[in-house]
């Protein structure tokens, strides 16, 4: 299935050995995962004192390890063995368990809850998108949770030169901010997305030399790895604007929550909270 990675991926090896060089807004903040758990409270609130029963696309261990309520069941699905391997926290018995399944063919069950970290962005938009969001709407019961943090696209698009120029110029904090708002700048329309390689490249046409990044910017070689393991990638990336994704959760969802940070790109990756009608 198009934009979801491979098992045998190497993008996805790299970056299970990575993992401890990723950062906001690539990986979930404190504030980010406060936010989810609030979700999570409000909904156990209301549901009697039920324990959930909780699907994780993907096995980003700050969501694993949440303040989950007392018997939370927790199952956790991603198709790549290094990321289970080496940033999947553990199976803990009657708790929680990851299992290596495509999100497109498992069978997801029935679930209270639903959530995943940035789990759009490397799907093809809108097909790919539609047919994930109709799997978990299809496996929530009425009144359940999709929590999710979207990558959206800014409400003006950037130009790719001004924010090479943000670069240059000291203007940003993090690799993996410069990454996204770069990509995100690339993106001429959702439907297209942009090619990994195409942000390599144009990071690398502008004269920018990973060799010389860390002594620019004060930015870790391991960091600056995650930046090189773009260079001639085919995989595409794709960032929906917030008209765009309300659409997508329309007739399914209602928006309980939004919750956005303020770290750098923050306010392009906000928590929302979708509540099965």
């Amino acid at each position: 299935m198009s934009g979801v990675p491979a098992t045998n991926d190497p993008h996805w090896g790299v970056m299970a050995y990575q993992w401890n060089a990723y950062g906001p807004p690539l990986r979930p903040s404190p504030p980010d995962i406060a936010a989810m758990e609030r979700s999570v409270r409000m909904w156990h609130e209301g549901a009697a004192v039920r324990a959930p029963r909780v699907l994780l696309l993907g096995v980003t261990p700050e969501i694993a390890g949440m303040a989950w309520p007392a018997g939370t069941d927790l199952v956790a699905i991603d198709r790549s063995d290094a990321m289970i391997r080496h940033v999947w926290p553990g199976d803990v018995a009657g708790r929680r368990i990851a299992l290596r399944a495509d999100w497109f063919d498992h069978d997801y069950g029935r679930n209270d809850i639903v959530i995943g970290d940035g789990v759009f962005a490397i799907m093809r938009y809108p097909d790919d998108y539609r047919s994930i969001v109709g799997k978990i709407a299809g496996s929530l019961r009425r009144g359940g949770l999709f929590i999710t943090r979207p990558f959206l696209q800014a409400p003006r698009r950037e130009a790719p030169a001004d924010v090479l120029r943000d670069l240059t110029e000291g203007r940003i904090g993090g690799i993996h901010a410069f990454k996204f708002r770069l990509a995100m700048a690339l993106q001429s329309r959702t439907e297209d997305g942009v090619r990994q390689g195409d942000v390599f490249n144009a990071a690398r046409d502008t004269g920018i030399d990973c060799d010389t990044l860390a002594a620019r910017t004060g930015w870790s070689e391991l960091e600056i790895d995650t930046l090189r393991i773009y260079r001639d990638k085919d995989a595409r990336l794709s960032f929906p604007g917030a008209g765009e994704m309300a659409s997508l959760m329309a007739g399914e969802f209602t928006t309980v929550g939004e919750a956005r940070m303020d770290y750098e790109m923050g306010e392009r990756c906000p928590v929302m909270t979708y509540q099965r009608v």
